[in-house]
């Protein structure tokens, strides 16, 4: 092994983190201007980026929290320029330099998960060559791949390494706490609210999915903190990060948070304690005080009967089409992004463009092949997690540990599919799948 250049550890890691920060504060302060992000943040991000590469890795999952609200501050713009999604391509680069310079060898392992994914992969190139929206089909096929080849080229360095990711969960827990930052200030100036959701500019679909995944980082570490003024903290941040999951006023990610965490709870926290009852506690009990404190539009959106509720009845609507496309194009499907170009102008006037369902976007667009194409990678991918917990290759210590939560993201984010969001959106169902199969 080559020898070590650059060394990073945990005690660190916030030192740079807060000189990038302070960076942003400095560049923000009454600037409307774009320089600053290019000359200042840009720069750094980049160079933590390179000391700590599963920051790069966690910035992936994070990039429209990169943009928009950073370029709203500065610039006044909602939107981010289209260039800012290179972001997603240069922070994976930045970290792969990273690693390298880490002396980590890159060991890629190719397996049933691998093989299945370059199927799917295949599938979806194939499915553009017939599509309608040849354009849109490509916008939606690079996201996919970005993931696919960010997991590829990065987890194969943090192979049976923990420590390498707790440093991608504090990454995680990094970007959640500038979150909840840039949600407190935004609510408390009732910006970026529409139609009883609450977004903080990130997006009304991204923004609570992130929250989702912040607060399951943030069970992680209450679970296996070690003093009792961590516990404190950490479950002062649950509580925190839960109230605006109640305020993003999206059923869907606050449902699969909950669920994904009580499976973890009753499954894998095997040792009784007065914190898991906590926990508990705070994700049944504390959910009803917590909601008690939103506004009065969010409260009703959550609540609302599902005979006049329209997102409910638009994802009915949503349903019935994609089965009705797959039953009149069942082998192959209408084509890669054609379910959008099937749907009547008044679904295209609100923004609907997708199905709301992973399996029934895979039926529709690429019909039975794509279907069994994609149940076959889930399987091997279950295959992976069974025999890594409680199989042949059972894991121990902490990298089970960590494998136990890799797996509990990928459920969270898979759970997600079945309600929101296309499957290019929904590319950390194939990042964490990866990570599953690379990370041991």
């Amino acid at each position: 092994m080559m020898q070590r250049v650059l060394e990073a550890n945990t005690t660190s890691f916030i030192v740079p983190l807060l000189i990038l920060d302070a960076a942003v504060l400095i560049a923000g302060i009454g600037v409307h201007f774009i320089v600053p992000v290019l000359f200042v943040v840009v720069p750094l991000v980049l160079l933590v980026v390179v000391l700590y590469p599963e920051f790069g890795l966690a910035s992936v999952v994070f990039s429209a929290f990169l943009t928009n609200p950073i370029f709203f501050w500065l610039t006044g713009e909602y939107r981010a320029p289209g260039w800012t999604y290179l972001l997603k391509v240069i922070f994976p680069l930045a970290a792969i330099l990273g690693f390298y310079l880490s002396g980590k060898r890159f060991e890629i392992r190719f397996g049933s998960v691998e093989f299945f994914i370059f199927l799917l992969i295949g599938i979806y190139i194939l499915a553009l060559l017939y599509s309608p929206d040849i354009t849109g089909g490509i916008g939606k096929l690079a996201k996919v791949m970005v993931a696919v080849l960010t997991g590829l080229l990065l987890v194969p360095f943090m192979r049976a390494d923990s420590e390498s990711f707790r440093r991608l969960f504090s990454s995680i827990l990094l970007f959640g706490v500038l979150m909840l930052i840039y949600s407190a200030f935004a609510l408390s100036t009732g910006a970026f609210s529409s139609a009883g959701r609450f977004y903080a500019g990130i997006g009304t679909i991204v923004y609570p999915r992130l929250l989702g995944l912040v607060n399951l980082v943030n069970v992680f570490f209450f679970s296996t903190a070690k003093t009792k003024g961590k516990k404190v903290f950490f479950l002062a941040l649950i509580a925190v990060t839960l109230f605006f999951q109640i305020v993003a006023a999206t059923r869907g990610p606050l449902a699969a948070f909950i669920v994904c965490s009580i499976i973890y709870v009753f499954t894998f926290w095997k040792a009784k304690s007065i914190y898991r009852l906590l926990l508990t506690v705070l994700l049944i009990v504390g959910l009803v005080g917590l909601f008690a404190l939103a506004p009065g539009m969010q409260k009703t959106r959550m609540t609302e009967s599902i005979s006049i509720d329209q997102s409910a009845l638009t994802r009915v609507f949503l349903y019935s089409l994609s089965f009705r496309l797959f039953l009149q194009h069942p082998i192959l499907g209408v084509g890669f992004n054609g379910f959008s170009q099937a749907l009547p102008s008044w679904a295209k006037a609100i923004g609907v463009v997708y199905p709301h369902n992973i399996f029934l976007e895979h039926a529709s667009e690429m019909g039975i092949i794509g279907v069994l194409a994609f149940v076959l990678f889930l399987l091997a991918v279950f295959s992976r997690l069974y025999s890594n917990l409680w199989g042949k290759n059972k894991l121990s210590g902490e990298l089970r540990t960590c494998f136990i939560w890799v797996a509990i993201v990928f459920l969270y984010f898979l759970a997600n599919a079945q309600v929101s969001g296309s499957f290019a959106g929904n590319y950390a169902v194939y990042l964490f799948a990866i990570m599953l199969s690379q990370m041991v």
